[in-house]
């Protein structure tokens, strides 16, 4: 196998140690409090999830038990408190580690997220592209040269990368993800990732997120296992490097959902596959990291790639219900939301960035073209000043975005630089480029309250204290230390 460059090595970690950093604890509990922010004051969401009947009998017309699942998450019952029609009933709907356990200890079997929802359909590349490829046109587009011949992997031997870490970081062994590490004992969220999640067939956006009455979760709320999972599989991967039972487990999860064609986009939901395309680029990031000591032989490996395209191909086309993407992006966010689109903020870039990896990991040229059209439009969502302009309108959490795209951008960046020359200095929409972008970000770190300029108002209603006081959550419950500068290693 071809080994990287000590340089390219060594940015990697960086790379890695910043995603942990924006996903283990923070990013998924602020990016879910977008379901609340998006929705006028009073207004729900409703996430019906499949068609299909479960094995326990709970009907697909049922109505959705708010009150049992609001119990649930904010631990006024116990899973082990239901009979078997609730605990089934509650299983439709959300994903507790609490009640897949009490279900595996019943014997039952009745887990919803589980079961290949009947209406689901897998996209074309004309359908998944179309707007894109006019986007192209309409916009005269042109994609820079590219080279996929003798790509450098991103990680080399796991023991070498290991190494590195703990170069970077002597306390590397005893981080959170590595609890129990010699003892031979894992932390609870990540041994519930390693028993549930493989079994996934659909991804569900938001399940638990706003239960409770606040924009994601208050003090106390249980998450279902979408979020702590798209949360916490950098922490499976980077524990993996030095556990073999945590590696073979892993690896057992990425062939499971090969075979089962699982992981995909819940078609039931018009909103948002965050969490889909968050969850696929872990799982490209696994196998980057892994990719020697899973020694995947080749027809594993192209099973691998058939599943990945297929995954790829259904974050696409994005935002279809609101807005084509063939159009640039809006220059303001109306107030009543229905211009925030996902592709224009972080969701954008982060499916940017979740392509490209695939498109380079399987070698498909039109994906790479394309993770490139989605990078494009996405700067048009851009002030001069380098904010974004759906992120920057998020009311308290405005910071928090606007960092966060900037450091996805940052990933996508180190990986076009795999194959391209770099883009950080090229000038996007004749306004914009990356550089100012990440520049902006980095002027926020340390004086959050700067982006209330650009915040809209509507969003601040549900910040309760920092409304009044027009303070960021990043100052008043995160602070500098959420935001490592080392996540921009690249620029």
């Amino acid at each position: 196998m071809k080994m990287p460059s000590f340089g390219s090595l060594i940015q990697s970690v960086c790379l890695l140690t910043a995603v942990m950093a924006v996903s283990m604890s923070v990013l998924i509990a602020s990016t879910s409090s977008a379901y609340s922010l998006t929705f006028k004051s009073g207004e729900k969401k409703s996430f019906n999830n499949s068609t299909n009947s479960n094995a326990s009998g709970i009907s697909a017309n049922s109505k959705k038990p708010t009150k049992l699942l609001k119990d649930l998450v904010t631990q006024k019952i116990k899973a082990e408190d239901l009979n078997d029609e609730k605990l089934c009933l509650s299983l439709k709907y959300l994903d507790l580690p609490s009640t897949f356990y009490e279900m595996k200890r019943r014997g039952l079997s009745c887990l919803h997220s589980s079961i290949p929802q009947e209406n689901w359909y897998l996209p074309t590349r004309d359908e998944a592209f179309k707007y894109l490829r006019e986007y192209q046109k309409k916009n005269n587009v042109a994609v820079p040269d590219f080279n996929l011949t003798n790509v450098q992997p991103v990680f080399g031997d796991v023991s070498q990368t290991l190494e590195l870490y703990q170069v970077l970081n002597p306390q590397f062994l005893d981080m959170n993800f590595n609890y129990g590490l010699k003892a031979g004992r894992i932390r609870q969220r990540l041994q519930f990732c390693l028993d549930w999640f493989g079994s996934v067939s659909f991804i569900v956006e938001g399940q638990s997120s706003g239960l409770d009455g606040t924009a994601g979760w208050g003090k106390g709320t249980l998450k279902d296992g979408f979020a702590i999972c798209s949360s916490n599989f950098t922490g499976i991967t980077l524990r993996a490097l030095s556990d073999e039972g945590v590696a073979e487990q892993l690896r057992s999860m990425i062939k499971t959902w090969v075979k089962n064609d699982g992981l995909r986009r819940d078609v039931n939901n018009d909103f948002s596959f965050f969490f889909s395309v968050l969850s696929l680029n872990k799982v490209s990031i696994a196998l980057e990291m892994l990719e020697a000591s899973f020694e995947w032989n080749e027809n594993e490996r192209a099973d691998i790639a058939r599943w990945l395209k297929r995954r790829a191909l259904e974050m696409y086309p994005a935002d279809t219900d609101k807005s084509p993407s063939s159009d640039l992006c809006p220059k303001k966010i109306r107030s009543d939301f229905k211009n925030h689109y996902e592709a224009c903020k972080n969701g954008g870039i982060l499916r940017a960035q979740a392509l490209l990896r695939i498109g380079i990991w399987t070698g498909d040229q039109e994906f790479i073209e394309m993770s490139y059209l989605t990078f494009h439009r996405y700067m048009s969502g851009h002030r001069p000043d380098g904010s974004n302009i759906g992120d920057s309108a998020r009311g308290c959490l405005a910071a928090d975005y606007n960092i966060w795209a900037s450091q996805f951008m940052s990933d996508f960046m180190f990986q076009w630089s795999r194959i391209s020359a770099p883009l950080w200095d090229v000038e996007f929409h004749d306004t914009l480029t990356p550089s100012k972008a990440v520049e902006y970000s980095l002027s926020l770190i340390g004086n959050f309250e700067a982006i209330n300029k650009h915040t809209a108002e509507t969003f601040w209603d549900v910040c309760g204290k920092d409304k009044k006081n027009r303070t960021q959550e990043a100052t008043t419950k995160y602070g500098v230390e959420w935001y490592p500068k080392v996540s921009f290693a690249p620029y």
